[in-house]
């Protein structure tokens, strides 16, 4: 029985149109859904006091190789009902995958990229400072809050400081139409900040580091990839990805320290998670502070920075094989710069130009 790898995600997301595409030029045909249309497609689940549960109807487990989960939309649109039962339905279909995410792992042996549980854990960044801590890696002093006092404070300590907020937003202007996406902001003492705007929006607070450059990590099983980027205009900058956007960054491979990257191993492996895109600072007395990681983040913009770091290669590799410890050699031919010319991409970038979802249009494309 051939099996093939199952790639939860939207039709707007690029990273799976490149894995999609990377798999069936290696003769692999890979199952790539969203549960926007589940509603209308039979499901059921199956247990009793001496069998663990087993699923019907999305798909036979025995079939599939690994689970990509990268952040599918649950279903939130119902056309055959009425709109006053939609947000019951929204909220009953939410919870079944919720409750099927939390006893995957009776569904067999089957590799996730992330098991459900942990991923869902890993996107606490309180919970990745407490493990970065047990793991030895250095991070800077954290403020959580929505106290006025406590950040006026912490600015007047550290002089400038950057403000996060938990989770990337985007939206859109109903009067103006225009969108707008949620970055991270320096703050000092002269700011103008309003408490009831601090009070509304508790988010991170950190202290600007002064530094040399940043590092982004990704993590595919047990492979490291490690690129450094830094402004080809200036010592440094607040959010590298603004750069990026306006191809102002100078990115190239970097070797980690193996103290280092034995610390992000231990990590990965506290976490539960094996893929994941981790963001370092180097300051200008050479040490390394951890920021986050990002369970489900974007790899396909670093392998178009720096061509030379095989990530969709790895990628497809370990989703094929359904081992952490995939061989490069279980596919060939494959490069996200090749999927950008071809058919494929083009077809991607089709559905991107005609949605009217302006979350979909942005989410399609961010820097995670």
């Amino acid at each position: 029985m051939q099996k093939h790898p199952l790639i939860l995600s939207t039709q707007w997301d690029v990273q799976a149109a490149a894995v999609c595409w990377g798999l069936q030029k290696n003769g692999v045909e890979p199952l790539w859904t969203t549960f926007a249309d589940q509603p209308y497609r039979p499901v059921s689940l199956h247990s009793n006091r001496e069998l663990p549960w087993r699923l019907r109807g999305t798909f036979n487990p025995e079939e599939i190789s690994s689970i990509w989960l990268h952040r599918p939309r649950k279903p939130k649109h119902f056309p055959k009902a009425k709109p006053c039962d939609e947000s019951y339905l929204r909220s009953e279909w939410s919870r079944l995958y919720d409750n099927l995410y939390a006893v995957c792992a009776d569904f067999g042996s089957t590799l996730w990229v992330n098991q459900p549980v942990a991923a869902a854990q890993a996107e606490n960044k309180l919970l990745q400072l407490k493990v970065a801590r047990k793991c030895g890696l250095a991070f800077p002093e954290t403020l959580v809050s929505n106290d006025p006092v406590d950040v006026r404070r912490f600015i007047r300590r550290h002089g400038q400081v950057i403000y996060k907020g938990f989770w990337r937003h985007t939206w859109k202007d109903s009067a103006t139409g225009e969108l707008y996406a949620q970055w991270v902001d320096i703050l000092d003492t002269g700011s103008k900040l309003d408490d009831q705007v601090i009070r509304l929006s508790p988010g991170t607070y950190q202290p600007a580091i002064d530094k040399q450059f940043d590092l982004r990590v990704t993590v595919i099983g047990e492979r490291l990839y490690t690129i450094r980027l830094k402004p080809v205009d200036r010592d440094a900058c607040i959010d590298w990805r603004r750069d990026a956007l306006t191809q102002t960054i100078d990115a190239r491979t970097y070797t980690l320290p193996a103290a280092v990257e034995q610390k992000i191993r231990q990590l990965m492996k506290m976490l539960g998670i094996i893929y994941g895109c981790i963001d370092l600072v180097v300051d200008k007395a050479g040490e390394m502070h951890f920021l986050e990681v990002n369970q489900a983040g974007a790899f396909s913009f670093v392998e178009d920075m720096v061509g030379s770091v095989p990530l969709l290669h790895s990628m497809c590799a370990m989703l094929k094989t359904g081992r952490t410890d995939y061989s490069m050699d279980a596919v060939s031919d494959i490069s996200y710069h090749a999927f950008l010319d071809s058919e494929a991409y083009a077809a991607w970038q089709e559905r991107v130009n005609t949605t009217t979802d302006p979350e979909e249009r942005i989410g399609g494309v961010i820097m995670e």
